[in-house]
């Protein structure tokens, strides 16, 4: 009977716990995931006649951009108590070098560093199915972005003599952002 009270009791103080209006109620945060369109990067339009060196060759592709406005609508309403970006670097090709990408939500901030309104990123570039480089960065970034911006840049060579790029040889970026929220306060 003592142990049926207990348990009894014991539930009685965890629904109680859970309401907002109890002082030492618990509190959590969740994660909610926003994955970027970014662009994938086609090697061979950034080599003269696709031909790849084995010494380092600078390339910079175009500036893309996504329009964010509705999509964030949902994160810009919660507190965010940090922003956090996975780059995830999908390479087939036998090259290496340093691939730098940037996301800024005013265009002019592109490859500026790190700061409220870009986050840049520096990752090796090896044949792989998939690296990943994880960043904490500031909420401005998403707070009054109605588009956001991305370039991508860096150095690539081959690993072994003069090599042909194809049109199926590229770099897939995945960027997704994860805004951690106070769920309850």
């Amino acid at each position: 009977m003592r142990i049926r009270t207990a348990a009894a009791s014991f539930a009685a103080l965890l629904s109680l716990s859970a309401c907002e209006d109890i002082p030492f109620a618990p509190k959590w945060n969740i994660d909610l995931l926003f994955p970027l369109q970014y662009p994938d990067v086609v090697l061979q339009d950034q080599v003269p006649g696709g031909l790849l060196p084995p010494t380092d060759v600078n390339f910079t592709a175009p500036v893309d951009s996504q329009d964010v406005e509705d999509a964030l609508e949902e994160i810009r309403e919660q507190d965010i108590d940090t922003l956090r970006a996975a780059v995830i670097l999908v390479n087939s090709a036998d090259i290496e070098g340093t691939l730098n990408i940037s996301v800024a939500s005013v265009r002019s901030a592109l490859f500026t560093g790190n700061g409220p309104t870009v986050v840049t990123v520096s990752m090796p570039i090896r044949v792989t199915a998939g690296d990943t480089v994880r960043v904490t960065i500031s909420p401005s970034l998403l707070q009054n972005a109605s588009r956001l911006y991305f370039q991508t840049g860096g150095t690539m060579r081959s690993r072994a003599g003069v090599i042909v790029l194809g049109p199926t040889d590229r770099f897939s970026i995945g960027v997704n952002l994860t805004a951690n929220v106070k769920f309850s306060q």
